[in-house]
């Protein structure tokens, strides 16, 4: 069983008077805010420390601009510290830009604040907080920015009270979300992440989709909160509208329908999920259709998409395979499916699989998907091109929910080059993200090729260039 948490008791550094404060403020988060630190939190922000301050606390926090939620954070640092034994804690961001000169410059804001002898009992470096004195190592908290490269970092908490506090979460890598959680598996724990709603994507998203029975999950408006102008409000309202993803994440602490630099639209992709398509009539003048996007790294796969018009009927995950193996699998589906086309992105390893598919007289097609493409008014080559004609598919669509194609859609960002022609985010940037390689979703684009392969029987294949239909 987990082991009761200690209270402070009187040493010879801390006399009986001062330990009966604290044991007062270990009870009372908000009257240490107000007392000790000196400022009055505001009704928002109460709710926020008291679900903080709760045993076990699980917290998140979407909020509207300027509500004071990082401030939160620093009292709350300050409070586990001087409050608890064997404290063990972590503040973390996506950046160090986030994580210093915005969180660990809000704990040196207030520690300087904070009244005597309170004050002195702290000690502020550039990576860690800790109470002064012989068990300094075992009561403090860490700076630790939420990159892979941490992941050991945050793996080692250890403490009879630990504590993860998360900033700007929404950018928080859902692998680090999941190691930090995996930390908190014993005694007395604390997480809380609190974020501007900027992404409409990823492990902080999720949380408020999902909406663990276990979680605290708030949102702060600018509307309740005092410390937002009034008139900044109504300025964000004429200038944006209120049905501008600006005005829902700034002004009500709301998701956006589509993140800043999100390529596929958060409604599009939920709507495609929760589509069924039941009528065998809605498939039967479509043909089949393969995507083979073929891994080059390790922890990549290679992704078979097999497509019929608006419904996904399979996708089929391979890894550790050379281009032979894979090449034979792909075979044995495609004598089970008879696609009409197999799409295979050709460049590097994967022109071992076109080679293959070839000998046995299979309708595969070689894409080149750093090649032009055909709106070069609005994309900058095929493989953005193909995105936009999958972005367009989905919107009748049936695809499958929960697993990796859902996660790849709502991972890829996009951007313009200086023609101002849609580039999209490279596997090679998604992974430098500490996200994984968009396998599923690169192979469900392969389809939207705008080529029909007609196969006859014991001939070559003969291509009929830029048909329409295999991607309507």
């Amino acid at each position: 069983m987990p082991r009761r948490p200690r209270v402070v008791k009187p040493t010879s550094n801390i006399n009986k008077s001062l330990a009966s404060h604290l044991l007062h403020y270990r009870k009372n988060p908000v009257d240490f805010i107000r007392e000790v630190i000196g400022v009055n939190p505001t009704d928002q922000q109460i709710n926020l420390i008291k679900a903080i301050a709760k045993p076990n606390a699980r917290v998140a926090v979407k909020s509207a601009t300027a509500t004071g939620k990082s401030a939160v954070l620093a009292w709350m640092t300050l409070w586990f510290l001087i409050t608890h034994v064997d404290v063990a804690g972590i503040i973390t961001a996506p950046t160090a830009h986030q994580l210093h000169r915005v969180l660990r410059s809000e704990i040196s804001k207030w520690l300087h604040r904070m009244k005597e002898p309170f004050r002195s009992m702290y000690e502020l470096h550039s990576k860690t907080i800790f109470i002064k004195g012989p068990k300094k190592d075992t009561q403090k908290f860490s700076f630790v920015t939420g990159t892979k490269e941490n992941k050991e970092t945050f793996a080692g908490l250890h403490g009879e009270k630990c504590i993860v506090f998360v900033d700007e979460a929404s950018a928080l890598n859902k692998e680090i979300f999941d190691t930090l959680l995996g930390t908190l598996s014993y005694g007395d724990t604390c997480f809380a992440l609190v974020s501007n709603p900027v992404r409409a994507s990823g492990a902080f998203y999720q949380l408020f989709q999902k909406k663990p029975e276990r979680w605290d999950l708030l949102t702060f408006t600018s509307f309740d909160s005092p410390n937002v102008d009034k008139e900044w409000i109504q300025e964000v309202k004429d200038y944006y509208g209120e049905d501008s993803d600006f005005y829902k994440m700034r002004v009500l602490g709301e998701f956006p329908v589509l993140d800043s630099s999100q390529f596929y639209p958060t409604n599009l992709i939920q709507d495609a999920v929760e589509r069924t398509i039941l009528n065998p009539a809605e498939l039967t003048s479509h043909p089949v259709v393969f995507g083979v996007d073929v891994a080059r790294f390790g922890d990549d796969s290679s992704v078979t998409c097999i497509r019929q018009g608006p419904k996904i009927h399979e996708m089929v995950e391979l890894k550790g395979l050379d281009t032979i193996e894979l090449s034979k699998m792909v075979l044995s589906l495609a004598q089970q499916w008879r696609p009409q086309a197999i799409f295979v992105d050709g460049i590097g390893v994967g022109s071992g699989v076109v080679d293959q598919l070839k000998r046995f007289n299979q309708p595969v097609v070689d894409v080149i998907v750093s090649a032009a493409s055909n709106e070069p008014l609005t994309y900058g080559n095929l493989r953005a091109e193909l995105h936009g004609k999958t972005k367009h598919w989905l919107s009748t669509a049936d695809i499958p929910g929960g697993g990796r194609l859902e996660e790849d859609l709502f991972n890829v960002n996009f951007t313009y080059n200086n023609r101002l022609q849609i580039l999209i985010e490279s596997k090679k940037d998604i992974k430098r993200r500490g996200l994984p390689s968009t396998d599923f979703l690169d192979s469900l684009t392969l389809t939207m090729h705008q080529q029909e392969y007609k196969i006859l029987p014991k001939k070559k294949v003969i291509p009929v260039v830029r048909a329409e239909y295999l991607w309507s």
